[in-house]
């Protein structure tokens, strides 16, 4: 079950250069029944525990939670969208004017056309995972989880990686990174790196068996991917996190077992570093390679006139927002609410085919409005309070402290970026952000009534 939740995790990864967002939908929403039926059907069991009392724990437990039911809403909310799409640029014989057509319900929450089936099957598959990393999943399969959706994604870099080098238009694409789509693969593929330097310290303490090369494969590939599908900026920002992620990493596994254990960890590292340094050198676009160490070189983080662009996109995305604060102007029409809404002068410093603005938070509010940036906060707020509640139960209890550490390096890092980008509400992005801030919480001690449970399928 762990590696059919960690491919539904992974899959958008695998699809990004061969699938418009129609075709992945459908993959993700298969997937995600595939993943359903396996998390109440096939859970983690207790010390002693027949598989039905672990099915009948599960659904009991999935029933009590509000995670459960918040996302629930959060899907019917996103259906709606699906079923309200139809917002598109429409030309009016009469007048000769361009305008933005509304949706079926004018009233309710509404996408452009084609964008409302993807954010559903999206919101969905985090339903799905979300549920079944809390409950379903005990601390090994957790381990496993963190561990197998590395490797799946280290598969998808060597893919991607390869794509672009042999001038896949896509691949080739995203591995420029350039900021007028300011949405970057790369910072995906740098979340799972630091996974799955997470995992080697998980697997190094569990003792598990033959698994170190496994590890070295998903941080080497990963940590390529990252560089070549990654602006300088967010370069740079996931090498300090991955460097702090390793150090935590070191000293939490001298401190609970032998310190050979440590310098075993540093040496699976090193040969994944090394491994990615071969692949960035013989695999990777020279001309990309060549432009990202001239731009870390050089300290040239953004382009030219950034600020000033990003100063107008943000006002344009405010005067979008004023005309419908609560709902938003419908998922992804900034760009087509943009033509409307930009003044003459505004024209001279932006570009016309800008698809979102410079920051995550404009972009999402302009979009879907309070009501839909305050569904989204709902459960990440959720999670941080379950992590914070459990806080108390460290004090004389042996916890997984990289885990916990995982899921708010991730999501401290997409905060950062999404002031210059909008690479935080990537599909992609948002399902390890979900997947792994569950798993941050799920690697403390549970609450002093959850004790009687030794495994750890009992997450608030």
């Amino acid at each position: 079950m762990a590696a059919h939740l960690a491919l539904l995790a992974v899959s958008p990864l695998f699809l990004f250069p061969f699938c418009p967002h129609g075709d992945t939908a459908e993959v993700v929403m298969w997937l995600s029944a595939f993943a359903a039926v396996w998390v109440f059907v096939e859970p983690s069991r207790h010390a002693e525990e027949m598989l039905h009392d672990a099915r009948s724990r599960v659904a009991g437990e999935v029933v009590r939670d509000p995670l459960f039911w918040v996302m629930g809403i959060l899907t019917l909310l996103a259906a709606l969208r699906w079923i309200n799409s139809g917002i598109e640029l429409a030309f009016d014989t009469e007048t000769m004017r361009w305008y933005l057509r509304e949706p079926l319900f004018a009233a309710l929450p509404g996408a452009l056309t084609g964008f409302g089936k993807y954010e559903f099957s999206v919101t969905l598959a985090i339903w799905v995972i979300l549920t079944g990393v809390r409950h379903s999943l005990g601390k090994q399969a957790r381990l496993s989880f963190v561990l197998t959706s590395s490797i799946f994604a280290g598969i998808a870099a060597v893919m991607a990686v390869s794509l672009a080098a042999f001038d896949h238009p896509v691949a080739l694409r995203a591995a420029k990174a350039l900021f007028d789509v300011p949405s970057f693969v790369g910072s995906v593929f740098a979340a799972y790196a630091l996974a799955a330097v997470v995992a080697l310290s998980g697997v190094i303490e569990a003792k598990w068996k033959r698994v170190g090369w496994l590890s070295a494969f998903a941080i080497g590939s990963t940590l390529a991917a990252a560089f070549v599908f990654s602006p300088a900026v967010s370069v740079l920002l996931y090498a300090a996190a991955a460097v702090l992620t390793a150090f935590i990493c070191m000293g939490w596994l001298g401190t609970v077992s032998r310190g050979v254990n440590a310098i075993k960890f540093f040496a699976v590292l090193f040969v994944g570093v090394t491994l990615a340094v071969i692949v960035v050198i013989c695999v990777a676009p020279d001309q990309i390679v060549e432009s990202r160490i001239v731009e870390i070189k050089s300290l040239t983080l953004f382009p030219k006139g950034f600020d000033e662009v990003r100063a107008t996109l943000s006002k344009i995305a405010l005067k979008s927002w004023e005309g419908a604060k609560w709902l938003g102007s419908g998922l992804g029409t900034f760009s087509s609410q943009m033509r409307f809404v930009a003044e003459r002068d505004d024209w001279k410093i932006i570009l016309r085919a800008r698809p979102s603005a410079y920051s995550a938070w404009w972009t999402l509010i302009s979009e879907r409005g309070l009501i839909g940036a305050i569904m989204l906060a709902l459960p990440l707020g959720f999670m941080i309070f379950t992590f914070l509640r459990r806080i108390p139960g460290i004090f004389g209890n042996r916890f997984f402290l990289p885990g916990c550490w995982l899921g708010f390096a991730i999501l401290a890092v997409a905060v950062a970026e999404s002031f210059y980008d909008v690479s935080f509400l990537r599909s992609e992005a948002l399902l390890a952000i979900a997947a792994f801030m569950a798993i941050s919480a799920g690697s403390l001690p549970p609450p002093k009534k959850s004790t009687k449970s030794r495994d750890s399928g009992d997450d608030d």
